[in-house]
Parts: C-alpha cells; structure tokens; sequence
C-alpha cells in the first residue's frame, strides 16, 4: 500500500468518516475515490482538493512521518474549506 493511501486511510479513521462519504465531499464518484486508492494516484489538484477536505496540507500526506492528530478535526465542508468540529 502506497505512504499516500495509509496516510488518507489513517486520516479517515481518525476523523470517523469513509472513502465513500470524502467521495460525496470532494464531489467525486466513490468508483473514481476507489480507484485512487487501489493505485494510489490522484492526479495534482485533485490531491490538493481531498487534502483540504482532510484539513491536512498536501505534502503531510505524502510524508511517511504522518500522524493524523498533528491537525485539529475537521468536517471538510460541501466546498473543500476547513471548519473546525468544536464551531
């Protein structure tokens, strides 16, 4: 499993939610989300996109240092903006 998918699935798990509800989030079919994690390869922006749904900056998930509580929970939004649980 690539660093970028243990690291989303990580994230998920801290902030209880699923591949399928980050799909609905980031506007993207749960199939498309899927295949992004069996290859651990969305493209740039995209990256960026589920990333700011994650409330984690891009590169973090990338590094193989990660640790999902290093940011304050998140809902991610309908457009990809950060808001806090405790708002």
């Amino acid at each position: 499993m690539s660093t970028l998918v243990e690291n989303m699935r990580m994230r998920l798990a801290y902030l209880d939610t699923n591949w399928e509800e980050l799909a609905r989030r980031a506007g993207e079919n749960p199939v498309n989300v899927r295949g992004w994690v069996r290859r651990g390869n969305p493209r740039g922006d995209t990256l960026e996109r589920l990333a700011r749904l994650l409330g984690v900056p891009t590169h973090e998930l990338l590094s193989p240092d990660f640790n999902p509580r290093d940011w304050p929970a998140t809902d991610g939004g309908e457009d990809g903006r950060e808001a806090s649980r405790d708002e």
